[in-house]
């Protein structure tokens, strides 16, 4: 969650996942990907009215509450990726 300080944690970078909500309430309601890093301030994207490299800051105007979620540099890699196909069920 966002520290006393109003900063982000300093191991969040691009690629990194941040979900905004409301205390006391859904904490989970809104997710945005850190596209960029400056110092303390953090740009994101996200899918709502096509939202592009705004600062993380903007959306402390609808939520009271951020995740940060931190995702390690070739998390999920695997050398051999195939798409996923499931079975089909015998007709």
């Amino acid at each position: 969650m966002l520290t006393e300080l109003n900063r982000p944690p300093d191991e969040i970078a691009t690629g990194d996942v941040i979900i905004f909500g409301t205390a006391g309430g859904d904490e989970y309601e809104h997710a945005v990907i850190v596209v960029k890093r400056n110092g303390d301030n953090l740009y994101c994207n996200a899918y709502s009215n096509d939202r592009y490299h705004r600062s993380w800051k903007f959306w402390w105007g609808y939520f009271t509450v951020a995740h940060f979620i931190h995702l390690d540099d070739n998390a999920g890699y695997q050398a051999n990726l195939r798409p996923y196909t499931p079975d089909r069920p015998a007709s």
